[in-house]
């Protein structure tokens, strides 16, 4: 169809893609799938012997999440009622290009131990261990171990404490344990990202080029932030649980702690190489 664009006031009849009076139109239609895949078997144990009562937990836990998205579009539709990518127009100027990603956003495993002592119910004893790996850390660094261990001594079955009818239950409480944090900078710290910049910013060859730039300087060494806690306190039960006080005091300390990198361009002349081995 030939005539005149609809801001054109002089100059020689053209092509025109769309009926006169009828602006461009465009659909545009994205798959997106999330997915998570476990894997936790488990191995309990539990037995007592006169006073001593043992249990014991052995628990191993893998996990994987991904994403895959895809995104294509049609435009200038001459039946708009027919909403479907097919019937939009096969012209070159009314192509859109598709888009689509699949990555792996985060995987991890874990290896789970725990022990719990008591002896007549009065001493207490647990110890406990992780060894967790995240993938957001080089191989020398990816796996990480977070011991914990609790102690408890429950006064009111001892003599001295066990005859008094208006207390029920007292038991002195303390731990310290450590636990890790593998998200603060998110992934693949350790290694050189790049991200093409949104719009432009230089011409090559008569044709305009995106910019390349670093996502995050790597960083090899980076390995878990780690979070040591601290905790003392009792639990009281007096006048057949009528009344009861707790108390708990909490003391945490957090070490390498993680920070944001700042994104750097890089210089035009990396750039233009870059582009040279592209083409």
């Amino acid at each position: 169809m030939r005539g005149r664009n609809r801001d054109q006031v002089t100059g020689n009849w053209e092509v025109i893609t769309t009926q006169p009076g009828v602006t461009r139109n465009t659909l545009r239609q994205s798959y997106a799938q999330n997915y998570r895949k476990t894997f936790q078997p488990s191995i309990n144990y539990s037995n007592s012997f006169g006073d001593h009562s043992v249990t014991g937990l052995v628990l191993y836990e893998w996990s994987q999440a991904g994403t895959s998205v895809f995104s294509t579009g049609a435009a200038n539709f001459r039946l708009t009622d027919i909403k479907e990518i097919d019937y939009g127009s096969s012209a070159t100027e009314d192509f859109i290009s598709p888009t689509g990603s699949s990555s792996i956003s985060n995987s991890r495993a874990g290896l789970v131990a725990r022990l719990n002592y008591n002896y007549k119910e009065k001493y207490l004893l647990e110890v406990a261990n992780r060894w967790d790996a995240s993938v957001n850390f080089a191989k020398q660094n990816r796996w990480a171990a977070f011991p914990a261990v609790g102690l408890g001594w429950v006064l009111s079955k001892e003599d001295f404490l066990s005859n008094i009818p208006e207390i029920d239950f007292v038991k002195l409480k303390g731990s310290v344990g450590r636990l890790g944090n593998d998200r603060g900078n998110g992934a693949f710290a350790y290694m050189q990202t790049y991200q093409l910049t949104s719009d432009p910013v230089m011409v090559i060859g008569g044709k305009p080029v995106q910019a390349l730039y670093t996502n995050n300087p790597p960083n090899v060494d980076v390995h878990w932030e780690t979070a040591t806690s601290y905790s003392a306190g009792f639990e009281t039960i007096f006048y057949k649980g009528k009344l009861g006080f707790d108390f708990e005091y909490f003391y945490k300390l957090t070490t390498d702690i993680w920070t944001i990198p700042v994104r750097r361009y890089l210089p035009p002349w990396w750039l233009c190489a870059f582009q040279r081995e592209l083409w």
